[in-house]
């Protein structure tokens, strides 16, 4: 007969003596891998825009099927050479707001590209598909790497890379973009780094349309459009692409909300922290800046801040004084028993009261509600 006495250990697990000890357990992991397996897959919000086996999706420019230049080969799209040109080929969806993922590599002195909110406009140049480009480039071998505004990862003819956030890898090897559009907000990102950022419709945006080819363009980037990958008389290879919607503000329900009571607008946390150096950061491989793309979100989709709650910072002798002075109304320490300010002039704060008198004493601007 087997000892099947059960024991618990420190993870909760269940141990079986015997002949069959830990198979029960086994189970269960192989159950838990399955369950989050399945869960992860369910709730992944992107959608893959290639097989890695056939051109389903795709279409050239007149919308028919893609008999030449474009072939699939070990999992890629791949755009030959051919004695004449191609073409363009598109995605049979249109996208407006995305987070479009993918990986390429090109061939020695070649040139290509993926377009995104392009559609076919009428310009000075003619009637085509118009819309802004990821630049894929070798920068080294070909001619516009001598212009950074059409380097690879540049907004075409727009905008360029930040310099020192930008790596290629080698011309044999396959590089990860990201492109971001969110509400107007594009992002170009390189080998996990944001390299471009722009904003459809800014001053900025329009001085650079302006002088660019795009500029007779009639609503160049205004309102969806397909993703196009661009054939340029080189050699190129796509894979891994995938894209994830995204909402779409409603500015004008932004507007409206303006004239909501200040009651049923929402409250908004405001964390001050610091301590945000190279000392305390750099250990962790960050060594640039710090993004905040929830807070930029937050910015750019116009929300409103009515009501707010400041965190006590450790050091109230510090920043945090000059930070309540200036938002007095609106900073309010909530549910604090001491422990969030730890110390005061060398005493540790015992009790609210405490807190209060030291705030006092060092002149924060804040109420207790």
């Amino acid at each position: 007969m087997q000892n099947r006495t059960r024991t618990s250990n420190s993870e909760g697990m269940l141990r079986v003596r015997g002949n069959h000890k830990y198979k029960t357990c086994g189970i269960c992991w192989v159950l838990l891998v399955v369950m989050f397996s399945s869960a992860s897959v369910a709730d992944d919000p992107f959608i893959s825009l290639f097989d890695g086996k056939t051109l389903d999706g795709w279409v050239t420019l007149d919308d028919q099927p893609i008999t030449k230049g474009w072939e699939v080969v070990d999992g890629t799209i791949h755009v030959k050479v051919e004695k004449e040109r191609s073409g363009y080929i598109k995605t049979t969806r249109t996208f407006e707001n995305f987070e479009l993922e993918f990986e390429w590599r090109i061939a020695q002195g070649g040139n290509s590209g993926v377009k995104y909110l392009a559609k076919e406009s009428d310009s000075d140049r003619g009637r085509a598909y118009y819309g802004c480009e990821f630049q894929i480039l070798d920068d080294k071998r070909h001619k516009n790497g001598r212009t950074p505004q059409k380097t690879a990862g540049a907004l075409y003819d727009l905008y360029a890379p930040v310099a020192d956030q930008k790596h290629l890898n080698p011309i044999d090897k396959f590089n990860h973009s990201k492109i971001v559009v969110d509400n107007g907000h594009i992002e170009h990102w390189l080998n996990g780094k944001k390299i471009v950022e722009a904003t459809i419709g800014s001053k900025d945006w329009q001085a650079k349309v302006a002088k660019s080819k795009v500029s007779s363009v009639k609503d160049f980037a205004n309102g969806p459009g397909v993703i196009l990958l661009q054939e340029h008389l080189s050699e190129a290879w796509f894979k891994n692409i995938r894209i994830k919607p995204l909402p779409k503000t409603d500015h004008e329900q932004v507007k409206r909300s303006a004239d909501v009571a200040p009651a049923d607008r929402p409250n908004v946390i405001l964390i001050y922290t610091d301590d945000h150096g190279y000392t305390d950061l750099g250990v962790h491989g960050i060594d640039k800046h710090v993004d905040t793309p929830i807070m930029d979100k937050l910015a750019r989709g116009g929300t409103l801040m009515t009501a707010g709650y400041s965190s006590a910072p450790l050091d109230i002798r510090g920043k945090g004084p000059a930070i309540l002075e200036k938002s007095a109304e609106l900073s309010s320490f909530t549910g604090c028993d001491g422990y969030a300010l730890s110390h005061y002039g060398g005493a540790p704060f015992e009790n609210l009261r405490a807190v209060k008198r030291g705030l006092h004493k060092s002149k924060w601007a804040a109420h207790f509600t």
